[in-house]
């Protein structure tokens, strides 16, 4: 496993030095290596996303159409409807239950990130949330593919850091990066986070990881590694940038534990809220997964609607679990990069609720598609396009089994 990893400050230098511009030719020469190596940073990972992910939503776009749903409804339901009432309406003023004592569902299970940029789209435009939420996430799922071939290429390299990229956008819970679910903002955030802190820029670590502690309580663990890196960092060093990281990088999530303390009178308002009928998420150590997996060995074909829905799910969580070993048996990836995917994994699994959303839970840890991108690099790409597109479709026709008027069991 790589220990040594690209290590600088904020004031590191970036490359080379300025061009001479006095020199015949120094400055043209200085200008064309910027472009292409521009060119590849963005371009490359952005048109190979939209390549594989357009396959995705197309077949869905079919699939929702042929049982008669609506494409923009089907985009902006569940979970991405709850961001949209949070832009449009805020947050209760008080814990809500119903008359037999229970805990109701309510907008503070969500985090403020993505309706917050859901209202700055659509106050000043009059767009509906809704659709201010989906636009938002497809600009956030093309800065994730960015961010995930900017930590991965230089480990990876570009081509297998692209395969990656088209791996992530085609997988089979993929079309949640073009709902108005956080998953992709998330990503994004997690990727840079995870970006900077590899090379050591420890405020732009910081202030990713408080974007990311904004969008999904899972981001504990990007914080956790931050802050202890930093820590270390700031006492060995005596770095006044990684102290600051420190104290910046968990303010995002405890700010709106914060928030909703004050807001509601309890300081542990969200953690009640995740108990509400059907989330009934708690750290469980993984019973209520398990429960899930063994079921489908006493299947009785009652509801084979139900079951085929859990299947889909399982496989996705035992292709994590088999990809989380070859990422730890992967030399070439950086100790910090596999120490986040495997906590962050292990506390998604481990974590209790609704298990179809299990699968979209591992969405934004794209370091699982590492070794399967580095072997399908190795093919002519004719076989990359091939294998990528028949992902695709399965993706596709995932998020429309789930997603349709028909779906079986709520994402």
């Amino acid at each position: 496993m790589v220990t040594g990893v690209e290590i600088g400050s904020d004031e590191a230098h970036q490359g080379s030095a300025d061009p001479d511009t006095t020199a015949g030719g120094g400055y043209a020469r200085w200008r064309g290596r910027l472009k292409a190596e521009t060119k590849a940073a963005l371009y490359g990972p952005i048109a190979v996303y939209v390549a594989a992910h357009a396959v995705v939503v197309g077949l869905f776009a079919w699939s929702i159409a042929h049982q008669g749903g609506r494409f923009w409804f089907a985009l902006s339901s569940w979970d991405a409807d709850w961001y949209a009432r949070v832009a449009a309406h805020g947050y209760e003023h008080q814990l809500q239950y119903s008359p037999d004592g229970r805990i109701e569902q309510m907008r503070i299970a969500f985090f403020p990130l993505l309706p917050a940029l859901e209202r700055l789209i659509a106050r000043p435009t009059g767009m509906d949330p809704h659709h201010a939420g989906i636009l938002v996430i497809w600009l956030s799922s093309v800065a994730a593919a960015v961010g995930i071939h900017a930590v991965l290429k230089g480990y990876l390299g570009h081509r297998a850091a692209l395969v990656a990229v088209a791996l992530w956008a085609a997988a089979p819970p993929s079309i949640y990066e073009s709902m108005g679910y956080s998953e992709s903002l998330f990503t994004a955030a997690s990727a840079w986070a995870v970006w900077a802190l590899l090379r050591r820029r420890w405020i732009t670590a910081a202030a990713f990881t408080v974007a990311a502690g904004l969008c999904r309580s899972t981001a504990v663990t990007l914080i956790g590694l931050v802050c202890l890196l930093a820590l270390i960092e700031a006492v060995r060093g005596r770095n006044w940038r990684a102290m600051v990281a420190v104290v910046l990088a968990p303010m995002g999530f405890i700010g709106y534990m914060v928030y909703l303390g004050i807001r509601t009178g309890h300081f542990d308002a969200w953690f009640r809220a995740e108990k509400a009928p059907y989330w009934e998420s708690s750290f469980d150590f993984g019973k209520s997964t398990w429960d899930s997996l063994r079921g489908l060995a006493g299947f009785d074909g009652a509801d084979r609607g139900e079951f085929l829905a859990t299947a889909l799910v399982g496989a996705v969580v035992v292709f994590g679990i088999v990809a989380l070993y070859f990422v730890v048996r992967d030399r070439r990836l950086p100790w910090e990069l596999v120490a986040w995917t495997v906590i962050s994994v292990l506390f998604s699994l481990l974590t209790g609720g609704g298990f179809s959303s299990k699968a979209r839970f591992l969405l934004p840890y794209f370091v699982l598609w590492a070794p399967f991108a580095t072997w399908f690099a190795r093919s002519r790409t004719s076989s990359v396009v091939l294998g990528v597109a028949v992902i695709a479709l399965v993706g596709g026709w995932y998020g429309a089994y789930f997603l349709g008027p028909a779906n079986h069991m709520s994402p």
